[in-house]
Order: structure tokens, then C-alpha cells, then sequence
């Protein structure tokens, strides 16, 4: 990797973000709303062990991947190959994923672009960040009775009967789909993850 530059895209240290090839000035890259595919190999740094890998499509910026690849493809045009590597707290968080991911997880990842587009990709795998969700119709508190604001890791969360009230980055809401055939851990853990992606947004917002 000595031939590689590596580029920490948080400016924390959380998404450090190592490209095989300098990226040629006018070269398009991954932007939000698009549609990605990638392959990718999913390792645990310290042991070099792989638990994932495959191909996968995805929509950039809603939320459908954990947050480290979705930062990470937005410096990527297709055909680019990268390594990236990932603290918990952009990955899997203080819960990881049962059976999968231990708690506290630092992640390493080689991606490469197959392709990207404007559309929404038709169906297949995608590396889980939140599970799938549906774009709410209406004002959840018309329907869906009293929103609840909760305080989770110092972030504001909305939920009702249905559960957390995701934000998109397009200002609408959306809902976990199978929030109630979740268990207790991968609800707080997934309560964590809304929490902190919708103040991100409500800030990012703002600025804007």
C-alpha cells in the first residue's frame, strides 16, 4: 500500500479511506441519490479475518449501508479500487451486529466501484446499517398517534407505536420496516445509529 494515498474523510479519524490510484482531476465521482454497486470484502483489522463479501447495490446517502462505506464511495468513481478503514462508531457502533459483528468493532473493507447510475437498484444484497425502511405517507403524529422525543447518545429520537422516525436526506421520513420482529439489542443499537444520522442531517440542513 506504499504507492496508495490515504485520506481521513471525517476529519476525526473514523473513515480513513486508502485509494490503489490517484483519482484524474475531472473524473466524476459517486455522488449522493445515486445508485452504486460494489464489491467488497468486509475484514476485522486486527486478525485480517473476513466476515462479508460479495457484491451489493445501494442508494448513497439514505441510510441503507453502514455510514463509513456510504462516506467512503462518494470519493470513488466507478472502476476505482480502495481500501477503507472504519471505527465502530461509523460502522456497526458500541452493539455491533449479533452473531456477526462484536461490540465496539473497528472494520476494514476493500471496495471497488462496478458501477453507478440514477436509479434505485432493482433488489439485491446490501451490507446492513439500518434495516430496510418505508417512506411514511403522511404526518406520523396524525396516524400513528403520540411521537415520543427520546434522548439517545446526547441525540433527540422521535418515536411512536411504529418506532423510531427516520430522517432522509431529502427531508422526508421514512420507518423500519421490521422494527417489531427486532430484538432489544439490535433496537438499541439501531435506535443509536437513526439518532445520530438524523442530527447529522438536521444540521447538515441548516447549513445549508
Amino acid at each position: 500500500m506504499s504507492n496508495r494515498t490515504s485520506n481521513d474523510l471525517t476529519g476525526d479519524g473514523g473513515v480513513l479511506l486508502s485509494l490503489e490510484q490517484t483519482l484524474l482531476p475531472g473524473s466524476p465521482t459517486v455522488v449522493e441519490g445515486q445508485s452504486v454497486t460494489l464489491r467488497y470484502e468486509g475484514m476485522f483489522p486486527s486478525t485480517q479475518i473476513t466476515f462479508d463479501s460479495g457484491i451489493m447495490s445501494f442508494v448513497v446517502g439514505r441510510g441503507e449501508v453502514i455510514e463509513g462505506v456510504d462516506q467512503a464511495v462518494r470519493h470513488l468513481s466507478p472502476g476505482m479500487k480502495a481500501t477503507v478503514a472504519i471505527r465502530h462508531d461509523y460502522g456497526y457502533g458500541e452493539a455491533g451486529l449479533p452473531g456477526k459483528i462484536p461490540p465496539h468493532a473497528a472494520l476494514l473493507f476493500n471496495l471497488e466501484v462496478v458501477s453507478c447510475s440514477s436509479e434505485s437498484p432493482a433488489s439485491g444484497d446490501s451490507l446492513p446499517a439500518l434495516p430496510p425502511s418505508n417512506p411514511l405517507a403522511s404526518s406520523p403524529a396524525s396516524e400513528e398517534g403520540l411521537v415520543e422525543t427520546l434522548v439517545v447518545g446526547g441525540a433527540s429520537l422521535k418515536m411512536d407505536r411504529l418506532g423510531p422516525i427516520v430522517l432522509n436526506t431529502d427531508g422526508s421520513t421514512s420507518r423500519i420496516s421490521n422494527w417489531h420482529e427486532m430484538t432489544s439489542e439490535e433496537q438499541e443499537n439501531t435506535m443509536r445509529l437513526i439518532a445520530r444520522r438524523n442530527k447529522k442531517r438536521i444540521e447538515a440542513a441548516a447549513c445549508e
